[in-house]
């Protein structure tokens, strides 16, 4: 039921805690089973890049109702999405710099939230409702990007596939 996951925020976070981080070491994922949180299943930290996350299955949930994000990934690196369920209210965004998101023929991105309007925050998300949402927010290390080579992308209420932008940047 769920109820035994309500009190993780998010299973993994992947971060860095030294304010000396220099990028010289990559914090890396693979992801085979399932994984359930309150906000994320799975998140970053924006002034952490140079992750390299690969997710071959399972179902990769964030459950909170209107808050909620399988996958947040505000930091710059490498996700790489082979197969698996990723699914919350916004199913997976994206607004880091540098980040490069593959999304192979055996992923399933699903969202559930209702639709919102996009707002441009400094830190953190809203969820919008869409299924996979790039955002160009200015956040650190510039525009993030998206390689889509399959895949299947459903929201209940929102966009299949969304790019918003910060005024004065290109979605």
């Amino acid at each position: 039921d769920g109820s035994a996951y309500e009190s993780i925020l998010s299973p993994i976070k992947l971060t860095e805690y030294d304010e000396t981080y220099d990028g010289s070491t990559k914090a890396k994922l693979t992801v085979n089973a399932n994984l359930k949180g309150y906000y994320y299943a799975i998140t970053g930290n924006g002034k952490r890049s140079g992750t390299e996350i690969t997710i071959n299955g399972g179902l990769l949930e964030g459950t909170i109702v209107d808050e909620s994000a399988g996958i947040y990934h505000p930091q710059g690196g490498t996700l790489t999405i082979n197969g698996g369920t990723i699914k919350g209210d916004t199913g997976l965004y994206i607004k880091a710099g540098d980040c490069i998101c593959s999304v192979g023929s055996g992923a399933t991105i699903i969202a559930t939230g209702t639709k919102k309007d996009y707002v441009a925050m400094k830190s953190g998300f809203q969820s919008t409702g869409d299924a996979f949402l790039i955002d160009n927010a200015d956040y650190p290390g510039g525009e993030p990007s998206a390689d889509i080579e399959g895949g299947e992308f459903v929201s209940a209420h929102g966009a299949a596939v969304a790019s918003y932008a910060k005024a004065g940047f290109d979605p």
